[in-house]
């Protein structure tokens, strides 16, 4: 075993506050690094921040390492030039040459210590240096592979196609872009189940899956909702919203709001995140039977909306492997 601090040069981080820098969209701003844990895809990584003038990012390819909260030793490999939040450090290889897969490697082993520190508060800020590392690499990491991923088999989410007369900082009722009808009220215990690409989907007030229960046949008489629409749970779990691609039929409770514009997919995602912020206003079992249609909601998708939409929708670029 080896000491961290004979594998890599320990440095603290730049002991920044978020809230009191600002805000930038991922191709123009920096990485900011907090203390969030979680194998989630994030890398500890809570937004973007403009670059601060005179203070240099540390570049990509170094690791992070929580020192306190609730995910101590939250270790990462960073995939861009970061900035850093408060008892964060940062890890510097001693080899220059140290291949993606090693850093990988020792992040997950540094994160195998957090156990050392679940009790009485301890935190790493003088200890770090001395966590010990194996040091000898085991054959499999080296052998591992990271493929290339690609943005060319992703779809394309569309850009902002509808038309506003308001702003984003108005509020309108969401009728003003969407016709409300309430679904069909079917009992996935009548209909007979079956698998895709039989039948439609059965969209319920699941939180999950789409809010899809399942697969049936469509009953006689009953006309599907359209695809290109927003499915709302309005009890149980009320306004749990959902973008559906192909027609489908619904539980109880469950609203179909139609777009009374042209709206692109991303754009129809970003209503749902807009419907869904309303949540917290029907806790203590509130439903949105009758209230859904006064629901408030901007009367415009955000600037930043179509910025993102633009950057999704470049298709075919390569995304360099992290610490390349």
């Amino acid at each position: 075993m080896k000491a961290l601090s004979e594998l890599f040069v320990v440095a603290y981080g730049n002991k920044l506050d978020m809230n009191k820098m600002t805000p930038a969209m991922p191709g123009t701003g920096v990485a900011f690094v907090g203390r969030i844990g979680g194998l989630n895809g994030k890398a500890g990584v809570a937004g973007c921040v403009r670059p601060v003038p005179g203070l240099e990012p540390f570049p990509s390819g170094w690791l992070t390492v929580a020192l306190g909260g609730s995910r101590l030793l939250s270790s990462y490999v960073q995939q861009r030039p970061f900035y850093t939040a408060q008892n964060v450090a940062v890890l510097e290889p001693r080899d220059p040459g140290m291949p993606l897969v090693q850093k990988l490697y020792y992040a997950m082993c540094i994160r195998a210590n957090a156990f050392r520190y679940s009790a009485f508060g301890r935190e790493a800020n003088r200890t770090l240096g001395a966590v010990l590392l194996p040091s000898e690499i085991p054959q499999w990491v080296d052998e591992a592979e990271i493929p290339a991923l690609s943005l060319s088999g992703t779809a394309d989410l569309g850009t902002v196609m509808g038309q506003y007369p308001g702003s984003s900082d108005e509020m309108v009722p969401i009728t003003d872009h969407f016709d409300i009808e309430y679904g069909h009220g079917l009992s996935m215990s009548t209909l007979t189940t079956v698998s895709a690409p039989e039948g439609v989907n059965f969209v319920s007030r699941k939180t999950r899956d789409n809010g899809v229960a399942g697969r049936v046949l469509v009953p006689d008489g009953v006309t599907l909702a359209p695809a290109g629409t927003l499915s709302v749970a309005l009890s149980a779990t009320p306004l749990a919203t959902f973008f559906q691609s192909e027609p489908y039929v619904t539980g109880y409770h469950v609203a179909i709001l139609r777009p009374k514009t042209q709206m692109s997919i991303g754009e129809l995602l970003w209503w749902k995140m807009a419907v869904e912020a309303n949540k917290y206003r029907y806790s203590y079992g509130r439903q949105a039977n009758r209230t859904l249609s006064s629901l408030l909601v901007p009367a415009a998708p955000a600037a930043c909306v179509a910025e993102v939409l633009r950057e999704l929708s470049v298709g075919g670029r390569e995304i360099e492997a992290i610490g390349a």
